[in-house]
């Protein structure tokens, strides 16, 4: 199994002399985290555990830097003092510390998507005819954020790679600057060493090229990007920002709340808030919500309905800044979950409270019992159904139940927060307060139902 990465962090960026000029170009921030840390919690993600890290320009801050954060368990620093030679050279000064196993080799001013990792960990039995195996994209025509000038382009033929440089032509694919390799790849980069005293990583791999023993593994729609300038930190922010997005968005998330939410993570990212922390402030919102609908002002019931409707687009902030930091955690899903549910729950108690000031009678008063309590009941199932499951405790674990079609397609939309929050308001609007506590408790009573059967058959 490939549990070994190597990093080349010895260069200084000189695109980015700006920024650069006394910073190595591996603390540089995207989103909340340096390119360094960004690059070793991807690979940790993938169960890369070991990192070996070539370091040159400003390297003792780097060290300080990473000893300091305790990022991953096992670094290992490798001094390049001929740092301002091509990528070659610190590949070169790795090759005492590699040992006889095969690794993963990446460039620290690159981001992937995890994905790209495990897949190309995946590789590894191919390593019996190949001596390395490059990840490539051969669909970059449909990532705009891609500097096409300056990447590094790939030539394919069958399994093999033909031809790679940044001014071949023509190509099929794109170099991703990650690469699975065997120790025998250090040889090749010898070979091209001995002619200039100097050699670039493409170069080696030209000297594999020639003996048919680069072959490639393409990353298909997944993510990466290559960071030089700052033009590429702000289109990396955006690749990662839109990366937040989930299948299992409803219809009014994709469209609107996925849109104002991530825009309010790219600033939340680069604070010290935590998920956690962030799914508290949101039900600090819903806390203050409940009290402007309650109010007798018919202002203060606007400004509430407002606040209800943020609570529903910040709500995908915690999970946002999870994936975007790697701060994902079981107690933050369940935080997350906690945290909707009792700010659901106060709506429905201000609707009922609203409905039973508009109609004062025994049905409106009973009708908001029932539709409170039931939305509890409901919650509370749920939960303690995933809890017994030992599952997250992301509502997404239920929705499965409701993508059959029918009836049940259409509740999945309604239980949905994203809908609801707003079919909710525009009812609200209208006063027909009954009519929401109804559509409540129907929609939580088929919930309930269908997510003890659900868990009941697994």
């Amino acid at each position: 199994m490939i549990n070994k990465l190597l990093v080349i962090a010895a260069g200084r960026g000189s695109r980015l002399n700006h920024l650069t000029s006394s910073t190595p170009k591996p603390l540089m921030e995207v989103c909340g985290l340096t390119l360094i840390e960004r690059l070793l919690l991807t690979a940790k993600k993938a169960g890369i555990t070991e990192f070996h890290i070539v370091v040159g320009y400003e390297r003792e801050k780097l060290k300080d830097f990473l000893q300091s954060r305790n990022i991953v368990q096992k670094i290992n620093f490798i001094d390049n003092e001929e740092w301002e030679k091509s990528n070659g050279v610190s590949v070169l000064k790795a090759k005492k510390y590699m040992g006889s196993n095969s690794f993963l080799l990446s460039m620290c001013d690159h981001i992937f998507q995890p994905d790209n990792f495990s897949m190309l960990i995946k590789q590894e039995p191919r390593l019996s005819e190949y001596k390395s195996i490059l990840a490539v994209d051969s669909k970059y025509k449909s990532k705009p954020w891609i500097d096409l000038d300056d990447a590094t382009k790939v030539r394919l033929s069958q399994n093999n790679i033909e031809a790679i440089g940044k001014q071949i032509t023509p190509y099929d694919a794109l170099d991703t600057g990650l690469f699975l390799c065997t120790p025998a790849v250090f040889d090749y980069l010898e070979k091209a060493y001995k002619e200039k005293n100097d050699c670039s990583l493409s170069e080696g791999m030209t000297c594999l090229i020639q003996e048919k023993k680069l072959s490639y593994m393409d990353v298909g729609n997944n993510y990466w990007c290559d960071v030089d300038t700052a033009t590429d930190i702000r289109n990396a922010e955006g690749v990662l920002l839109r990366s937040c997005k989930k299948s299992t968005d409803g219809l009014i998330s994709r469209n609107f709340n996925r849109y104002v939410s991530t825009a309010i993570s790219r600033y939340l990212c680069k604070t010290s808030l935590t998920p956690n922390q962030i799914s508290v402030a949101v039900f600090g919102v819903g806390i203050a919500s409940f009290f402007f609908l309650i109010s007798r002002s018919y202002w203060m019931f606007l400004i509430g309905l407002l606040l209800f409707k943020f609570t529903s687009i910040l709500d995908g902030c915690d999970g946002e800044i999870a994936k975007l930091k790697f701060q994902a955690s079981k107690l933050g899903a369940w935080m997350d979950t906690v945290c909707d549910n009792l700010t659901n729950l106060l709506f429905i108690i201000a609707i009922s409270i609203l409905n039973f000031r508009t109609a004062p009678t025994g049905l409106s008063l009973t009708l908001g019992v029932i539709s409170s309590s039931m939305y509890l009941f409901s919650a509370v199932i749920m939960m303690f159904i995933m809890g017994r499951a030992g599952m997250s405790g992301s509502l997404v674990n239920i929705n499965e139940e409701f993508k059959k079609g029918g009836l049940r397609s259409f509740l999945a939309q309604l239980v949905k927060r994203d809908f609801f929050t707003v079919f909710f308001i525009l009812l609200a609007l209208l006063e027909w307060y009954s009519v929401i506590l109804v559509c409540s408790l129907i929609a939580t009573a088929v919930a309930s139902f269908y997510s003890v059967k659900k868990f009941k058959q697994s």
